[in-house]
């Protein structure tokens, strides 16, 4: 992953996860403007594609995720941050982030697929306390999913799911585990301090 650092390091793109977790329309740390106050290094993932499409004049500006973190030589980590709810519209376009941030910077880097299902993770970091709309197919079955909803039920889903081994992904995002990377994880705020960031900080 050395090589993504050569790429990009040198045109200052290189901030915290903090920073890159930002919810502007947000206005103080007190009403959640951060999803994380990691400090963790991190590359601000949509400074890279403003500079990536700036010389090419392309007519839709493409998506991307929030940051990338690179850990190691052989493991990096998408990550992108949703603090309001995820809808319909917002399920879409965190699929286009993904699709869109694939293509970048594997053309930056000049690798294939094999190389992201090798070496690349995906994390999204959600808002538990809001519900969600997990469908972007079917409104119907999208308002169904969305009354059904509720942080306990949630909960629940999940501690079933660890007590049989077994990681919960949600958003329809598990389709892109062993097809584009080597891990998609699905994570409320607190899961991603105790299951990231405390394996970044102490690794």
């Amino acid at each position: 992953m050395s090589e993504i650092y050569s790429i990009l390091e040198k045109d200052d793109f290189i901030t915290t996860l903090k920073e890159t977790s930002v919810d502007k329309t947000k206005k103080t740390d007190e009403d959640g403007r951060y999803m994380t106050m990691s400090t963790i290094q991190a590359i601000n993932f949509d400074d890279v594609k403003d500079f990536y499409v700036k010389d090419l004049a392309v007519p839709l500006v493409p998506k991307s995720n929030d940051a990338l973190v690179v850990v190691s030589d052989s493991e990096a980590y998408f990550v992108e941050f949703k603090n309001g709810e995820i809808d319909i519209s917002k399920n879409y376009q965190i699929k286009i982030k993904i699709y869109d941030s694939l293509l970048l910077l594997l053309d930056l880097i000049e690798k294939n697929i094999s190389f992201s299902r090798e070496n690349l993770h995906y994390i999204l970091v959600y808002n538990e306390d809001i519900k969600h709309t997990s469908s972007q197919f079917d409104k119907n079955e999208a308002e169904k999913v969305k009354k059904q909803f509720s942080p306990h039920r949630d909960k629940i889903v999940k501690r079933v799911n660890n007590l049989a081994a077994k990681k919960y992904i949600q958003f329809g995002l598990e389709k892109f585990e062993r097809l584009y990377f080597k891990s998609v994880s699905t994570y409320t705020k607190k899961q991603f301090e105790q299951l990231f960031i405390k394996k970044i900080e102490t690794s």
